[in-house]
């Protein structure tokens, strides 16, 4: 079993993914620890303090960005959204959404509104596109033809297909009708 206490001194350790404690939008997250701490799977249970040591090194530049932008009284977070972000708990929940994301969603609609969750994969997903270490920035680098296509709409009502990173849309645009979403 997880000592919920160790891997909250072990969250706390990492001042640049934690706001004050008096910035905090939860002074005792208690339910999201234990929330993210059911994601954990037993097998993992040993070593995972370490784990979530290598973790918040590992991405510490994605952790900064994400405080930097999203903390408690930002303009994102004026609207009551991204409370996640800058607790303490944070960290564990992050790690947990790298490793386990299913799982961790699984477990947080069982107990929690899933709105914070949604926010906070948002601008996590955010945060590591503009600190440049995202999975998809490395497989465009590598050409990986897998990467989903996006639609893009011109000016002229023109819609094409490009691959993120592309520098120009596919050669076949489709021409749109006034009045139609295709």
């Amino acid at each position: 079993m997880l000592d919920a206490k160790a891997v909250l001194a072990t969250a706390e350790r990492f001042p640049w993914a934690t706001a004050a404690p008096g910035e905090q939008h939860w002074p005792d997250g208690g339910d999201l620890l234990d929330v993210a701490l059911s994601a954990v799977r037993p097998e993992e249970h040993e070593g995972y303090i370490e784990r979530l040591e290598a973790f918040g090194e590992q991405h510490r530049a994605r952790l900064q960005e994400l405080l930097r932008t999203h903390r408690p009284g930002s303009r994102p977070a004026s609207h009551g959204r991204y409370a996640l972000i800058g607790q303490t708990e944070t960290l564990v929940i992050l790690e947990r959404m790298e490793a386990v994301p299913m799982l961790l969603r699984g477990q947080w609609e069982k107990e929690l509104k899933d709105v914070f969750l949604a926010d906070l994969e948002f601008a996590w997903g955010r945060a590591s596109a503009s600190a440049g270490s995202s999975r998809d920035d490395q497989r465009a680098e590598q050409g990986d033809p897998a990467r989903p296509r996006c639609c893009v709409v011109s000016r002229n009502q023109t819609r094409s297909w490009r691959r993120p990173g592309q520098a120009a849309p596919c050669p076949r645009p489709i021409r749109l009708r006034p009045g139609r979403v295709r």
